[in-house]
């Protein structure tokens, strides 16, 4: 060996290429420091921008898995949200496998791309990551659905429904109502003002039965209560109504 040269060897098969666009924007160090320092400041960042565009179309495929929805227009709110799609990695695998890595992924990463997806769901940063973001979209989808439920016109509701639907609708109600009570009673401002507007729409919603079925629904001692008592007259009653057998 004559000369020696300094280098770095490994078995690593890199999946990304490097993106010539983004190397040409980079602007040469200047002869100054203060120059140097602001060359810097742009260059770090281009670089920031072109990682994170390429971080958000890598982690895009798992969106379906994260994707909040609302109810449609004219649903009932008062319906539990549809849960979250399962998760599967090989499902996933395959899935990505036959669909392509994408315009943008196409063009920055080489034929092996789909390794680096084996590695990141088999890494030990993938699970806690995604039990994370999976938890914050369902708690996002619960706010959104109480959102319509704090929202909706229920006279306008109930009034589509058939006989069956309402008596769903109104045992849905009776539900949220009582969680939110249970909230209310830590004294929450927000839980209370549910609880007033989820115990009209109770009461909107009782108005609609059948004659037989108010009177079924009252013999219960608690949902009379519920109906026609106050909040703290329910609360003693350990807050829990027995839902009828219907």
């Amino acid at each position: 060996m004559t000369e020696h040269k300094e280098a770095l060897w490994s078995t690593y098969a890199p999946t990304t290429k490097p993106d010539t666009s983004v190397l040409n924007r980079l602007i040469d160090a200047g002869v100054s420091p203060r120059i140097e320092e602001s060359m810097s400041v742009v260059n770090n960042e281009i670089l920031r921008r072109h990682f994170l565009e390429l971080t958000t179309n890598f982690l895009a495929p798992f969106g379906p898995y994260l994707r909040t929805t609302t109810p449609s227009e004219g649903s009932s709110p008062f319906v539990d949200p549809p849960l979250l799609p399962p998760f599967h990695a090989d499902e996933f695998v395959n899935g990505l496998s036959a669909r392509g890595p994408g315009k943008f992924l196409s063009k920055r990463m080489r034929s092996n791309w789909l390794d680096l997806y084996r590695r990141f769901l088999e890494g030990p940063n993938f699970m806690p990551w995604f039990r994370q973001r999976r938890a914050a979209a369902e708690q996002e989808q619960q706010r959104l659905w109480r959102h319509a439920r704090m929202n909706v016109e229920i006279e306008k509701l109930m009034a589509k429904m058939s006989e069956l639907e309402r008596i769903d609708s109104f045992n849905a109600i009776e539900r949220y109502l009582l969680r939110e009570m249970e909230v209310s009673g830590t004294g929450s401002a927000d839980s209370t003002a549910a609880s007033q507007k989820l115990k009209r729409d109770l009461q909107a919603a009782f108005g609609v039965l059948p004659k037989d079925m108010q009177q079924l629904l009252l013999s219960n001692p608690k949902r009379a209560v519920l109906l026609q008592g106050s909040e703290e007259k329910v609360l003693e009653l350990n807050g829990i109504v027995t839902e009828t057998v219907l």
